[in-house]
């Protein structure tokens, strides 16, 4: 039973190899074929002749040009050739022949203990097929998406021509620039036309703003910006925007400047946009509140702070996302498409920093903003690089 051991264990290994479902063949340390199973004849047509235990490996890669089995594409046949021999000798990842039938092999070559090599090939088409599916895709995706944001800044480029003219006119009516309006009514609607037309530009710069981020053509403008000023500006302008005059506005100024490295615009957008919402959803006899400070770490927090609405846990990921409004019988009452926030979002991003919501509802809701003290002062520089 013993003497018999070695061979039974022999014709074990062959039934296995002739039963896994992949190529499988073996060179010698010369690249001669020791053995190879069915699978591998039928991959590429070979007779059990032509795979007799001696032949090189190259003479089979001849025998598939001889027969115009493979594609060599744009190389010759001794490129082909060669480009087999150096990965069998370098053994680097793996090798994908293409058949002349349209079906893809991808070779695994390992080495032997004795310096031969086991090589195991499996027809790969479909999922091959499937990842350049996958690819044009998602290069039809980003065409799309290219598309879309070089047709929202060319339609805001367009809209804001007129846009600005209604705005300029409806001024000029509302403040009777060419003579006195006798009825009442129509500076109601002279004023009116404005008001539209005043949310509607906005709406016209939100869009091209996020087209400009999608598209990689907004680039910061890195500059020191006193925080204090910057502060104080975004809330007058947040103070005349307010509708309801009784929300209080409240920002207790540190005692020495904060110097930020950051684009003026861009901050300024920012700390409108949280002050703009804020006030849009905290009622009346409400308070915002901004605080400035500068952590342990070295690192600056600016938090616009409200008493207002909150958002619920499940949806502050949603509302940072471009067009995510929070849909329900109290936000539907506001104007917006939920770009503020996103925005926000993405010029800090931009600008190095980070933005933090924490929020509950009917809670009222805190925007933090975080920006690394690499970009901090303490006094303004005598000049920065931008």
């Amino acid at each position: 039973m013993k003497k018999n051991a070695p061979d039974d264990l022999k014709d074990i290994l062959i039934d296995a190899i002739e039963n896994i479902s992949e190529a499988l063949v073996i060179y010698g340390a010369d690249g001669k074929l020791v053995m190879c199973n069915q699978n591998f004849r039928d991959l590429y047509n070979y007779s059990l002749e032509e795979t007799e235990p001696g032949v090189h490996f190259r003479e089979l890669g001849e025998l598939d040009i001889a027969r115009n089995n493979v594609v060599v594409g744009d190389q010759t046949a001794d490129q082909y050739l060669d480009k087999k021999s150096q990965y069998r000798t370098k053994l680097k990842g793996e090798l994908v022949v293409q058949l002349s039938d349209g079906r893809r092999i991808k070779t695994r070559d390992r080495k032997t203990s004795n310096g031969g090599i086991v090589s195991i090939q499996d027809d790969v088409t479909a999922d091959l097929e499937k990842i350049d599916a996958l690819n044009r895709t998602l290069r039809e995706v980003e065409e799309a998406n290219n598309a879309k944001s070089k047709f929202l800044a060319n339609m805001s480029h367009e809209l804001r021509t007129p846009l600005n003219s209604i705005i300029g006119f409806s001024e000029m009516i509302s403040n009777e620039i060419l003579g006195e309006i006798n009825i009442q009514k129509y500076r109601e609607y002279a004023s009116n036309i404005g008001t539209s037309s005043h949310f509607l530009l906005k709406l016209i710069n939100d869009l091209l703003t996020i087209s400009r981020i999608d598209e990689g053509s907004l680039k910061p403008d890195i500059l020191p910006i006193d925080l204090t000023e910057m502060v104080n500006t975004s809330l007058v302008i947040a103070r005349n925007q307010a509708t309801d005059t009784e929300i209080d506005f409240e920002f207790q100024a540190p005692d020495k400047p904060y110097i930020l490295l950051a684009d003026p615009r861009n901050i300024l957008q920012i700390l409108i946009n949280l002050l703009s919402n804020s006030t849009k959803f905290t009622p009346s006899r409400g308070t915002i509140r901004v605080t400035m400070k500068i952590t342990e770490s070295g690192n600056l927090e600016i938090a616009v702070s409200d008493t207002g609405l909150g958002i619920a846990e499940e949806d502050i990921d949603r509302v940072l996302q471009p067009f995510g409004q929070v849909a329900d019988s109290w936000t539907r009452n506001h104007t917006g498409v939920g770009l503020g926030l996103a925005i926000c979002n993405e010029l800090m991003s931009l600008n190095q920093g980070e933005l933090r919501i924490e929020s509950k509802i009917n809670a009222g809701t805190t925007v933090t903003l975080m920006f690394p003290s690499s970009r901090i002062r303490t006094s303004p520089p005598a000049s920065e690089p931008n």
